[in-house]
């Protein structure tokens, strides 16, 4: 057997002192050291929003149009008619428009919502331009405008909605 000098042992010893009290042997992994990595993991972990929470997707719009369809027939109804282009980040969204709050004025300006759902599984990251339509019962029998929002986001705003008869 080898002797250990008093000198060597003394410096082991102050080198113990200085380590960490709940530091784990060599080797092996201490639980709280392993608790503040998960948690940075988890916090580094993108988790879907829901649409509600989501920001809005949409990068660019243009080409909106809105029209009151009057055209006469059997069961002919006025009808609100909204289409116009979006830009994505990715294929695969689903969109809807709905409508939103109208005014209280006796020739209102309709908002409608835009809700982009994004795709599920893996897709491809390219811009991708999609038509937004949207078809409902009218509740005026004119608008001075339609509002197209997407979240927080104001994407359009139509000031002349073309009556069809």
């Amino acid at each position: 057997m080898r002797a250990v000098s008093i000198p060597v042992l003394a410096a082991f010893a102050a080198l113990a002192a200085c380590s960490p009290k709940d530091a784990a042997p060599a080797g092996e992994t201490a639980p709280e050291a392993a608790a503040p990595d998960a948690a940075a993991q988890e916090d580094a972990l993108v988790t879907p929003q829901s649409e509600e929470t989501a920001d809005c997707p949409v990068i660019e719009s243009s080409d909106w149009t809105a029209w009151l369809d009057k055209m006469p027939g059997p069961g002919a109804q006025a009808t609100l008619r909204v289409s116009g282009k979006v830009v994505l980040p990715t294929p695969g969204f689903t969109l809807s428009l709905t409508a939103g709050m109208a005014d209280r004025s006796a020739i209102p300006v309709q908002t409608l919502n835009l809700s982009a759902t994004p795709p599920q599984e893996q897709v491809i990251q390219v811009l991708t331009t999609e038509t937004v339509e949207f078809s409902a019962p009218a509740i005026a029998e004119a608008y001075r405008g339609v509002r197209i929002r997407c979240g927080d986001q104001m994407l359009a705003e139509i000031t002349e909605v073309e009556t069809a008869h």
